[in-house]
């Protein structure tokens, strides 16, 4: 980050067509560095944890950064809207404030003061509106670091659809070999310039869409996720205007635009920008992609630009990617849904034959990863069987924070 040419764009955070907040890496960095200042001011030192709970934007990007800059362990967590259920906001918040006994904890000057109460603050803590927070000089010297590559970069929260959800402990090294990783497999050029609407508390979003740029030093365009729901076309029209050639999506974003984007809409639409959308964190749907492709042919969708990959909080981010194949695509195949459903095992019939359902690949391995399906018992279990992924890699997390018990169950030797 520190090293990144200044003038050189960063973050582009488009609200609607009448606010645009621009900021380059110099800007970021600066701004960085205030914040820092702020966050020592404080109390905080190397190893404390920050929790960030702000909305999508360049605000929770800068403290991000600043609380790593200073030693301390930043985690984003999600920030109240219309579609997360008020109940389960209120568990999570409580939950995870508790488990993490943050040193600080940040939120913005719209955060509901009924919801304040339910952050759970231990010792020394601090809850401070960012809007108050009073900027420090960008001048201020940097604290001196342990150069321990093991140490705890950050904090982000498992994707679980049940229950607590986990705080996923990254090293520094961790990070960074992922990130070596990912952008061979995809092939990087300081060319690229990604587009997101992905949230900065899931691994997709803060890995690909912010650590990847951060370090790489590459263009963002960014709106929120509830932007976006509110205007999907809105992610094509931002994509024609900056040309961006990166975008991580979940399988239903596809499906969405086709089915969203309206006729009328689609000729101010142009994709040959584009190299990869990235179908990641759902499953691949072979229907989706064709969907997609029959909507925005005519505004440069093309087969080729529609890759997939195998992600999870634990590894950072991506196990997978494909494209790595001659062919460039994504394997397909088709296999019996009876079968599937009844036996857990992946038979190949004819393609297009009644009973059959084609799965898509999510891609191989890459660089510095290997997984193999295992039974419940750890069996590793034999091609085309249904079971759980395995994975090793030199990105793996260094287990659950203050949860040891669910660190030995999920880490194996071998």
């Amino acid at each position: 980050m520190l090293a990144a040419p200044p003038d050189r764009p960063f973050i582009t955070m488009w609200h609607d067509e009448d606010e645009v907040d621009v900021v380059t890496f110099g800007e970021f960095v600066q701004m960085a560095r205030c914040q820092a200042a702020d966050f020592v001011a404080h109390g905080v030192t190397p190893g404390d944890r920050v929790i960030l709970v702000m909305p999508q934007g360049i605000r929770v990007m800068v403290s991000f950064a600043a609380a790593m800059l200073v030693g301390a362990v930043p985690a984003i967590m999600a920030y109240p809207n219309f579609k997360i259920e008020p109940k389960k906001y209120r568990f999570g918040l409580s939950g995870v404030s508790k488990n993490l006994k943050a040193r600080l904890i940040v939120v913005d000057d719209q955060f509901p003061d009924d919801l304040l109460s339910y952050v759970e603050c231990s010792g020394d803590a601090k809850i401070v509106r960012n809007v108050v927070m009073q900027g420090g000089s960008s001048d201020w010297e940097l604290p001196e670091l342990p150069s321990d590559p093991d140490r705890i970069a950050f904090i982000q929260h498992s994707a679980g659809t049940t229950g607590l959800q986990k705080g996923v402990a990254l090293s520094h090294a961790a990070v960074l070999a992922q990130l070596e990783h990912l952008s061979a497999a995809i092939r990087l050029t300081s060319e690229d310039r990604i587009y997101s609407w992905l949230p900065l508390y899931h691994d997709m979003g803060l890995i690909a869409c912010f650590m990847l740029p951060l370090v790489y030093h590459l263009p963002v365009v960014m709106q929120s996720p509830t932007d976006w729901v509110m205007r999907p076309g809105s992610m094509l029209s931002l994509i024609t205007q900056y040309r961006c050639t990166l975008s991580w999506i979940p399988n239903f974003t596809l499906q969405f635009l086709a089915r969203r984007v309206s006729v009328k809409e689609r000729p101010n639409f142009d994709l040959s920008s584009v190299r990869m959308f990235i179908n990641c964190s759902e499953p691949v749907r072979e229907q989706s992609i064709k969907e997609f492709l029959t909507a925005f042919a005519a505004n440069g969708a093309r087969i080729e630009m529609l890759q997939s990959s195998y992600a999870l909080a634990e590894n950072v981010f991506a196990v997978t990617q494909s494209g790595l194949d001659p062919s460039g695509l994504p394997g397909r195949v088709w296999v019996s849904a009876r079968r599937l459903t009844d036996a857990h095992i992946a038979e190949p019939v004819e393609a297009g034959s009644n009973e059959s359902i084609c799965l898509v690949s999510s891609g191989r391995c890459i660089a510095g990863n290997r997984a193999r399906i295992v039974s419940p018992e750890g069996v590793e279990l034999p091609e085309g069987h249904v079971g759980e992924v395995a994975i090793q890699s030199d990105s793996l997390f260094e287990g659950y924070y203050n949860r040891p018990d669910l660190t030995a169950k999920a880490k194996k030797e071998g």
